[in-house]
């Protein structure tokens, strides 16, 4: 694709999500809005699913079968059967007008200023290369598309930070009272989580598609289950890959404790909730949306493991680009 395409792409979609976000903003205190809609909300949980999602979790459904279900899996029993936990803890925020996790876990402790400090510092250096990875894998995404010989890894990757640095300045960190409901954050998030399953489903759509309008594609899928007991190295681990039980619950538990300890979602589930019904009401839209996201993910990981077979150039993380 030309390099001047894709730019002028992503410059339009900067664009729109800054007027999204300025529109939201400007309808903050309008009670009947649709940015304080409950689905904003529910939509906003959506921030959840990363660029992880799209690389990361294809990747692992591809190489290791059913192991990449525990990170969906931890936030929707969270969300379902865990739901007094997510109530207690949204009832204490607004009781104690807590902020941050770092507020959370200091109010448990008389409030002292030490423990407060030191949840953050630990926020910070846990999230520093989380944040990398991400930029990361935006300015990978740019370079496979427009090409390296355009811009260089670096440059981009910076430029990519300026953005968002940008973004969260203008729309979060501009505010002096950071326990306000930033509609027009909320709106740009929600938005953003919509684009991510439509072309979650698109994709899947046309993966699926893909493969039933080839005779061929199909025989091979026929072929590579029916032998793969005899070799693991095949395609369609996964279907027929078993996981570790232990560390499929471990990591299902790990998950479900990341609602509570990465900060955006912290922020996102108790900060920015307006009231308990907005919680309430998100608990099956969420995990619906973590239901088709698995369903998506499975259904990449398994036509590109038989549509790539054998092809070196393609790593299994980038199905979703393939």
């Amino acid at each position: 694709m030309a390099p001047s395409i894709v730019l002028i792409a992503v410059f339009a979609y900067i664009t729109l999500l800054f007027i999204l976000a300025r529109w939201g903003d400007r309808q903050q205190f309008v009670e009947q809005s649709w940015v304080r809609h409950p689905l904003v909300y529910a939509l906003a949980l959506g921030v959840y699913c990363t660029s992880w999602t799209f690389y990361g979790l294809v990747g692992t459904a591809s190489e290791k079968g059913w192991n990449f279900l525990p990170i969906l899996l931890g936030p929707l029993l969270l969300f379902t059967l865990g739901y007094p936990i997510l109530q207690r803890i949204y009832r204490i925020s607004q009781q104690e007008h807590i902020h941050s996790i770092a507020d959370f876990i200091a109010s448990r402790y008389g409030k002292r200023q030490g423990v407060a400090a030191t949840v953050s510092l630990v926020v910070v250096l846990a999230t520093i290369p989380y944040i990398a990875l991400q930029l990361k894998a935006v300015s990978d995404t740019l370079l496979l598309t427009v090409g390296k010989a355009f811009l260089a890894n670096q440059d981009l990757t910076f430029v990519v930070a300026l953005s968002m640095i940008a973004f969260a300045f203008l729309f979060g960190a501009r505010r002096l009272d950071i326990s306000g409901y930033h509609s027009g954050l909320m709106s740009v998030i929600a938005f953003e989580s919509i684009v991510k399953i439509v072309v979650l489903l698109l994709i899947a759509g046309f993966a699926l598609s893909f493969l039933l309008s080839g005779s061929g594609l199909i025989s091979q899928t026929d072929t590579l289950v029916s032998s793969s007991s005899t070799d693991n190295d095949l395609p369609n681990a996964v279907l027929l890959h078993s996981p570790s039980w232990l560390r499929f619950v471990v990591e299902t538990v790990l998950s479900a404790c990341a609602i509570f300890c990465l900060p955006r979602m912290f922020h996102i589930t108790f900060v920015e909730c307006l009231t308990e019904q907005h919680l309430k009401k998100s608990r099956w839209f969420f995990s619906t949306y973590l239901l088709l996201i698995s369903a998506c993910v499975f259904i990449i990981a398994w036509v590109g493991n038989v549509a790539f077979y054998g092809n070196v150039s393609v790593s299994s993380d980038a199905y979703m680009i393939a």
